[in-house]
């Protein structure tokens, strides 16, 4: 079980020592239940909130990868609002606000853009493979210079909010796939569903889409077993569980220059452009 924020809370607006606390809080009432302090070294941020700052407290609090949306890496890219496809006249087809130019200085793909309008209605450009591969991302201390690193493991958008609203299907997973043909930098097909939203997490979302999407996926070549999350190369089309494939391929992550400052697309938008709140200690 990955850990996670205890009241659901949005990361990248807390002060790091409520973000601190909220990650504490976690692991003390995780071990409570399950009796166990073997804590998983990944992490879910909630809403998909995520920014370059948060790595700083996840890593003293002994986490090596967290799980982000792709479009956090597809909106780097400098080809993000003139690749063949994004039409400015229809604010580029995202349904949601364009980058920040001084975001876009990751690399120029031409090819593998893909655009699906989840249920929601908020969507994005994602490009394959680049946006679904490990990514080595990095958080630099102002003060001090120090460097702190981890891995970004991408989850599709669009694909976990077929997940968590109707049930994940094998089409979105032909367009993450594309172009997935280096062994080293295989391509990662992972829903993430963000707690108990519509039947994502619940007991339909187990015992109903999970096996149906497992079946699909073993039709289809690309699992013979349990799906927890599917690691993609042309050449073995085998599934790996998260916590053996992180280790595995870090070392050979490419170092993104930059990762974007989102959620859910533009639903935290707003959200992680506010200013965080000072909270006081409280004393008697």
């Amino acid at each position: 079980m990955v850990g996670t924020c205890y009241h659901h809370s949005l990361a990248p607006v807390l002060p790091k020592e409520v973000f601190r606390k909220e990650i504490q809080t976690f692991k003390h009432v995780w071990e409570k239940a399950w009796n166990c302090n073997d804590h998983s070294r990944g992490f879910f941020p909630p809403e998909m909130a995520f920014t370059e700052e948060m790595i700083d407290v996840l890593r003293d609090e002994g986490y090596d990868w967290v799980i982000v949306a792709a479009h956090h890496f597809s909106r780097t890219c400098l080809t993000y609002l003139t690749h063949q496809g994004a039409d400015p006249e229809t604010n580029y087809q995202i349904n949601s606000s364009e980058p920040n130019r001084a975001d876009l200085n990751g690399p120029s793909p031409t090819d593998g853009w893909w655009y699906e309008s989840p249920n929601p209605g908020n969507a994005a450009w994602n490009v394959a493979p680049f946006a679904y591969q490990l990514h080595t991302i990095q958080y630099v201390n102002p003060q001090t210079g120090e460097v702190k690193r981890m891995v970004a493991v991408p989850s599709d958008d669009m694909l976990s909010y077929q997940a968590g609203y109707s049930g994940a299907t094998m089409n979105y997973a032909e367009h993450i796939a594309y172009g997935a043909d280096d062994s080293d930098h295989p391509v990662v097909v992972l829903p993430a569903t963000d707690g108990d939203n519509a039947w994502g997490g619940g007991a339909s979302s187990w015992q109903e889409s999970w096996p149906s999407f497992t079946h699909q996926a073993r039709e289809k070549g690309w699992d013979n077993g349990p799906f927890r999350g599917l690691s993609i190369s042309m050449e073995t089309r085998q599934p790996l569980p998260m916590w053996r494939m992180v280790p595995g391929y870090a070392p050979k992550c490419a170092m993104a220059l930059h990762i974007f400052s989102n959620g859910w697309n533009r639903l935290i938008v707003l959200a992680i452009s506010m200013p965080a709140i000072p909270i006081r200690r409280l004393t008697s």
